[in-house]
């Protein structure tokens, strides 16, 4: 990662920042440094050792995201934008594609710094260590870099701790601005030799005018009244070919590449918009030779950030389910299952060649839904040395009924489900929405539908807003941009699995029969508020559907307890008073259907109501006369 960094001699406390290191060093002037480290997290670096083993792409594929990523991080092109912001779902392989591009970039030497936020780590789930970390990796790979900033930390002794605005202020802009200054100065005197060198304390003391706001906004000034007006980002200098030149800034022949990978991870959605503000002011108004990728879910607050005019022309969306990964995944599985086929070849010799069988990994592929998550997920519990590989693949398939208790084929998937419900702060509501999705869309494939009419069956009970309150922290789990665009899509496939498995989703599990119940209610709700249902098409065609298959609450059996002159008098009459050779076409199929709720919760009702023989409710219609 550092490979540009030169040798030190060893001086006071070291310790490891990355697995590639041996240690850290410091010369006597550089008290700086040593207290910088101290605020930084060393476990959020592409090479810690905390992330060991990194995610990583398999080899041969997420091969067209990377390659664009690299033409980025290298391009010339004068209008290329200086933000990537790389998001997708839960689980799509995000953080394994940013992990592969720093190793990339840290190959090549042009890596200036990474940091992975994680929810679970102290020290790299909130913002007050991301520009410290990144500032002491900056003065390790690019040594200009290192005397300004050692300086500024000697200089203010609480920058470290200060709020994260002045922090990237302080220990990177300005750092980084001095140099351009610098290089500046070396141009406006061609007398001055470049191979002679600066002294570091020149570099250190040069004065760039503060920005200090908190978020370094201050207004543009007129060419010629301030030092920095000759490289302003309007201002670009170009090379001979027309594109963007670094060296205007700092030596070099390519950018420096920032990497931020699961931003969402970070906690406080406020601090999101801090975060994002503070890099897009910086680099709307300064011609810096930074390239940033940004990763992250598409969280609604994270999305309106980069849609702000403070991202225009500065940053390019890269959503990850462009880049189709089906290929990917189908090539992905086939290899790691030819490995362990080679790795456990004595416990499979009983069985069939080919293992799997293609059909089966076909199905693996559709549960994948395009995403990493799930495969990479099942081959870690199918390879295990405990066990026999085909039976861990049967249990997986749900061929055997085994009972695996605590050792779940999908742990690390429910714990990515379990957290990203957690975020819905009304889970009643939560669970009354999910199950209806799950039994809306378990209709016959031949009935057409469309999801309008689930979202007018939800509103009979709940507003719009109390729905998009409720699913606003689950984007991760929709399809994209939104829970409402995606028309209340899942984006994983093995969501509704898990939701469906009391084992797995836990205190999430939705009952399907309560989803049916709840959109049953929702029927009748429509069908009472209607003089003629003819307007409620979804309710005429369905709502015995979702009766026969519901749970059978308190709530939906008072609501089915209808007249049935009522209720014939609806369906036959609706639309105006029929012929008498109509009545019995119109009567078929409604009669039919009371016929099938009746038999559904005959024996519930006959409990309910022992001394009421003579009902005429829809539960005795056998006793009318």
């Amino acid at each position: 990662m550092f490979s540009r960094a030169p040798n030190f001699t060893i001086s006071g406390k070291f310790q490891s920042v990355g697995r590639d290191l041996n240690y850290i060093s410091f010369t006597e002037k550089e008290r700086g440094l040593q207290t910088l480290l101290q605020y930084t997290s060393t476990s959020a670096t592409y090479n810690a050792e905390a992330r060991f083993p990194p995610p990583l792409c398999h080899p041969g594929t997420r091969e067209a995201i990377l390659c664009d990523l690299e033409g980025w991080a290298v391009s010339n092109a004068p209008d290329v934008h200086a933000i990537q912001w790389l998001y997708g779902p839960a689980g799509a392989g995000k953080s394994a594609i940013a992990q592969t591009f720093a190793e990339a970039c840290a190959k090549k030497g042009n890596l200036a710094g990474s940091f992975f936020f994680w929810r679970s780590d102290s020290s790299r789930d909130n913002p007050q260590r991301l520009f410290t970390t990144l500032a002491f990796q900056m003065a390790l790979a690019i040594p200009g870099l290192r005397p300004i900033i050692n300086a500024a930390v000697i200089n203010n002794s609480l920058v470290p701790t200060s709020f994260i605005e002045n922090q990237f202020d302080t220990l990177i802009l300005q750092p980084m601005l001095k140099t351009q200054l610098h290089h500046c100065e070396l141009e406006s005197h061609p007398m001055h030799r470049k191979d002679q060198g600066t002294p570091q304390a020149h570099l250190s003391s040069i004065q760039i005018p503060q920005t200090s706001t908190p978020s370094l906004k201050r207004p543009h000034t007129p060419p010629g009244s301030d030092p920095l007006a000759i490289f302003p980002r309007k201002r670009q200098k170009t090379s001979k070919n027309g594109g963007f030149d670094p060296t205007s800034l700092l030596s070099g022949d390519r950018p420096w590449i920032l990497i931020i990978d699961g931003l969402d991870e970070c906690s406080d959605n406020g601090n999101h918009e801090r975060i994002l503000s503070t890099l897009a002011n910086a680099i709307q108004k300064y011609n810096l030779p930074l390239r940033i990728l940004v990763a992250s879910r598409p969280e609604q607050h994270i999305k309106e950030s980069f849609h702000s005019t403070k991202f225009e022309n500065i940053c390019h969306w890269m959503p990850l389910d462009t880049y189709k990964a089906s290929l990917e995944i189908r090539k992905y599985l086939q290899d790691h299952f030819r490995e362990i086929l080679k790795r456990h070849s004595a416990l499979l010799e009983h069985v069939p060649r080919p293992w799997p069988p293609s059909h089966q990994i076909e199905h693996l592929v559709g549960k994948a839904s395009g995403h990493f998550i799930y495969p990479s997920t099942v081959l870690k519990y199918i390879d295990n040395d405990g066990a026999v590989p085909a039976d861990r693949l049967d249990i997986v398939l749900g061929l055997s009924t085994e009972d695996y208790g605590h050792d779940s084929p999908f742990a690390e998937l429910d714990a990515l489900y379990c957290q990203i419900l957690s975020s819905a702060r009304n889970r009643t509501r939560l669970n009354q929405i999910l199950g209806a999705i799950i039994a809306f869309r378990e209709r016959p494939p031949s009935w057409s539908y469309h999801t309008v009419e689930l979202m007018d069956l939800l509103q009979t009970n709940m507003s719009l807003a109390e729905i998009r309150a409720t699913c606003s922290g689950l984007h991760s789990i929709f399809q994209g941009p939104s829970p409402m665009e995606s028309d209340l899509r899942f984006c994983h496939a093995s969501l509704t699995d898990f939701l469906l498995d009391r084992r797995r989703s836990l205190h999430f599990y939705v009952e399907k029969s309560s989803g049916h119940d709840y959109l049953a209610q929702c029927c009748f709700k429509i069908i009472s508020g209607n003089s003629s249902l003819c307007n409620v098409p979804h309710e005429l065609r369905y709502w015995t559907y979702h009766c026969v298959n519901a749970s059978g609450s308190d709530k939906l059996l008072s609501e089915i307890d209808l007249d049935v002159y009522s209720f014939i008098t609806h369906c036959v009459g609706h639309g105006g008073t029929p012929r008498w050779y109509e009545i019995p076409c119109k009567l078929a199929t409604p009669l039919l259907e009371v016929v099938h709720i009746w038999r559904r919760f005959q024996v519930r009702r006959t409990c309910s109501f022992p001394e009421q023989p003579n009902h005429q409710g829809l539960t005795g219609i056998s006793l009318a006369p």
